[in-house]
């Protein structure tokens, strides 16, 4: 842009030289072309190269003023739901998690951005999603909770959830079991459609019964228990479809992350399912003594890293067995749940 704001003369001069040359050149090649989008909605609208990389670069610096304005925003929203079903739909879907990322910004989804973002959470849920979309949209739903939303905008994300619960089949267990997780740490302003949802998801599981990992099946265990529901979840001994045996055994599990309520949640459903085990946990910023002795104490120790400080991860990777040691990338009680069933069954 620089070079381009020169007049002609200047510009061949500087250009005379093979250095600057061969720089703007490298710069034009590497940016896909000489022009840059003004903001999203040139984005959705305009014949963009499909790189995800370049898009993040560019959407750092547009301005999220538009997500205060109506007008804006369902223009945003209109563009959107458009490209999901044209020629743009490849490009668009693999900028969506861009996308959610610029929504929430640096300091997490605002209020004022609630209402567009519940928008454009049915939309990805209501174009005929794939892995992509779905993981944009359960990442958006989060940021949506976190920042509080009306009983009629929960509503509406529950609506969405319901639909798709119903196209999904068994390889998506793991994006269910994160949807109710979410479910069940988020506040509650409509207690019977998140209620009715539930059942929805246990009719759906049910169907699944004989196809589910064993993991999954000890989740939709725990998570319905929670809304006092009963699954029983495939036998893992003894059962041909299910042939996997426990491979380490542990009495003391440790637990590291700054989610307290994802942390209470995990240590229920653990001692419910493994009586007679302890589980000790830490939520410190630093390396202290509590936490040495959580790492020298544990037989496994979950960490979750979606929800730690460098200081005490640190410090924990240092001091801990990596045969002992379970990073968890999830934020939920689910993500831990799962890491430590897996861990248990000698896988990772």
């Amino acid at each position: 842009a620089l070079v381009d704001r020169l007049k002609p003369q200047q510009r061949e001069t500087l250009l005379e030289q093979a250095v600057e040359r061969a720089f703007l050149e490298q710069l034009i090649e590497r940016n896909q072309g000489d022009r840059v989008p003004k903001n999203w909605q040139d984005w959705l609208v305009g014949d963009w190269p499909d790189r995800p990389d370049l898009l993040q670069e560019w959407s750092v610096e547009w301005d999220r003023g538009v997500l205060t304005s109506t007008n804006s925003t369902d223009v945003l929203a209109s563009e959107l739901l458009d490209a999901l079903y044209d020629e743009r739909r490849g490009r668009v879907r693999n900028g969506l998690p861009v996308f959610v990322l610029w929504l929430q910004g640096p300091a997490g989804l605002q209020p004022a951005a609630v209402p567009i973002s519940v928008m454009i959470f049915d939309i990805m849920l209501g174009s005929d999603p794939g892995r992509i979309e779905r993981q944009a949209a359960i990442q958006l739903l989060r940021e949506i909770f976190d920042a509080g939303c009306s009983a009629t905008e929960y509503a509406s994300t529950l609506d969405a959830l319901k639909e798709q619960i119903n196209r999904i089949g068994p390889r998506d267990a793991e994006w269910l079991t994160i949807v109710l997780d979410l479910l069940l740490l988020s506040s509650i302003p409509e207690r019977a459609k998140r209620d009715e949802l539930f059942y929805e998801a246990l009719a759906v599981v049910r169907s699944w019964h004989e196809r589910l990992e064993y993991a999954d099946g000890l989740l939709f265990s725990s998570l319905f228990a929670d809304v006092d529901l009963e699954y029983v979840p495939p036998i893992l001994d003894g059962d041909d479809s299910h042939p996997r045996r426990v491979e380490r055994t542990f009495d003391r599990v440790g637990i590291y992350s700054l989610a307290e309520s994802a942390v209470q949640t995990a240590t229920r459903w653990i001692t419910d399912n493994w009586p007679g085990v302890e589980v000790d946990s830490s939520h410190t910023h630093m390396n202290n003594d509590q936490l040495q002795s959580l790492v020298r104490s544990s037989d496994v120790l979950l960490v979750q890293t979606s929800h730690a400080k460098h200081a005490a991860t640190d410090a924990i990777r240092k001091a801990v067995d990596p045969s002992r040691l379970v990073l968890v990338n999830g934020r939920g009680a689910s993500s831990l749940f799962r890491g430590l069933i897996d861990w248990s069954l000698g896988e990772g």
